[in-house]
């Protein structure tokens, strides 16, 4: 469900020219195992740009994040049922192949304190990913209560997987951008081979294991039906039907078919060979980015903001930390060491100077592995 936000902001940010804090490599800032840390972003070329949308995973840290923000910048997340997404991200990084057990065995059978898959995923992935400090405090309700009445004041919307199309209209409203801009197709979705039934035994016993997450989860349903209840059902009733009718125009107009990730190539092929993908067979540029898997897209935009980094400021499309020598090779050219310094500094600049050199304008937006914010500036 992440994926659908992610591809909404990161739309809407190439739509709006506005800049995105982004890894020096791959889609994770911190690696799941270390929550974001304004370092992170401060050593990319990039944080010259200042930033406006931040959009890939991470372990969440609020004060770290609020550093890279600006100040009035409004935060969005999105939570799913802790079952279905245990289930889904099961299969989906193969845990199955790790622990040679199936997802109902793995439930069974291996206790809520084990150590998590590769560091950081297991039981209770949104507590974890909503910034839960280490596994032991997981399974302490005083902490994990805790964190959820911090979610609730910090989050000014948290989506509903369940009900994506009420939370599409709610996240316009907050943002008060046009409707056509939430728009998304369900990418990411598992081919229905690959979803596994789950008996009712098994499904009580993840329950239990899943108190945490069942805690987050049921308290941002009851405040999204506080928050429908208020923007009004009879209105939101009309704001799906024009939602949908909006939804059918775009399939209709890019003509969009629903492909295994197997058959695809390029820009729209997903990452996992277990998703189905979409393929416009209209060539606009637009439809491509409703469909656009989400390491593409993500390269897509780091090449978009190293050439700006370069055009801007003069530095090489290329440069990175790893392109810059900081180990006895720095010395083999003395002549070289000023520019290669000078370079380094270049690079290391704070966000607070950023913002002001870059001069942009218009809505912030950043996201989590399952949350999200947006503000303006």
């Amino acid at each position: 469900c992440y994926i659908l936000l992610q591809n909404i902001f990161f739309r809407y940010g190439l739509k709006h020219n506005l800049h995105f804090a982004l890894p020096l490599v791959g889609n994770y800032f911190g690696g799941g195992l270390r929550p974001f840390n304004a370092d992170m972003l401060k050593a990319s070329p990039w944080n010259k740009l200042g930033v406006n949308i931040m959009a890939v995973h991470m372990k969440w840290d609020h004060q770290q994040v609020k550093k890279v923000m600006p100040l009035d910048t409004a935060f969005v997340s999105i939570v799913r049922d802790p079952i279905e997404l245990f289930e889904s991200l099961y299969t989906y990084v193969k845990m199955d192949k790790a622990y040679h057990m199936t997802v109902e065995e793995f439930a069974l059978n291996v206790s809520i304190d084990a150590p998590r898959h590769l560091g950081y995923i297991g039981y209770n992935q949104m507590v974890w990913d909503f910034g839960i400090p280490d596994q032991k405090q997981i399974y302490n309700l005083t902490h994990v209560s805790q964190l959820v009445r911090e979610a609730e004041e910090k989050f000014d919307l948290v989506m509903v997987a369940e009900r994506m199309e009420e939370s599409q209209v709610l996240l316009s409203h907050l943002l008060c951008w046009d409707l056509r801009d939430v728009i998304v197709l369900k990418l990411n979705a598992r081919s229905s081979k690959f979803k596994k039934a789950m008996s009712e035994e098994s499904q009580k016993v993840l329950r239990d294991k899943l108190a945490p997450d069942y805690l987050l989860y049921r308290t941002f349903v009851k405040r999204l039906d506080e928050l429908v209840e208020d923007f009004g059902r009879k209105r939101m009733a009309r704001e799906i039907t024009r939602l949908r009718a909006l939804t059918k125009q775009l399939m209709d107009t890019c003509e969009f078919t629903k492909v295994s990730s197997n058959l695809m190539t390029g820009a729209n092929k997903p990452w996992s060979s277990m998703v189905d993908g979409y393929k416009p067979s209209a060539g606009s540029s637009k439809c491509q980015q409703f469909s656009r898997s989400e390491l593409s897209f993500i390269n897509f935009l780091r090449g978009l903001q190293r050439s700006e980094v370069s055009r801007r400021f003069g530095l090489p499309d290329s440069l990175g930390l790893d392109a810059l020598p900081l180990g006895p090779q720095l010395f083999e050219n003395p002549a070289s060491l000023t520019n290669r310094i000078n370079a380094l500094k270049k690079m290391l600049v704070y966000k607070e100077n950023a913002a002001k050199e870059s001069g942009v304008s218009g809505p912030s937006t950043i996201a989590t592995v399952e949350t999200a914010a947006l503000g303006e500036k």
